[in-house]
């Protein structure tokens, strides 16, 4: 679902604008909801693309579960955000 929507995105909306997608298998064993592994997990590529690039405005992208992840680090972490999509 991320793939097919970024496609339909990149060419109108995120241009050059970094974008963080953030989603989970179904599998019950990894069943959770943005807890802190998740949130390390994100926080670690966000940081990752601010060293390549200090001053982007980034995209987060969740979708189900990973919406979840999004919303709650964006809330956290608003600077650099160009927007979020869940």
């Amino acid at each position: 679902g991320l793939l097919d929507a970024y496609q339909r995105f990149r060419d109108n909306v995120f241009h050059d604008t970094p974008v963080i997608t953030f989603d989970y298998p179904d599998d019950r064993e990894l069943f959770n909801f943005g807890q802190k592994l998740d949130q390390k997990c994100l926080d670690f590529v966000y940081q990752q693309v601010l060293k390549q690039c200090p001053n982007a405005k980034i995209v987060l992208f969740g979708s189900c579960r990973g919406a979840k992840c999004v919303l709650e680090y964006a809330t956290k972490n608003p600077k650099h955000l160009a927007g979020i999509i869940v």
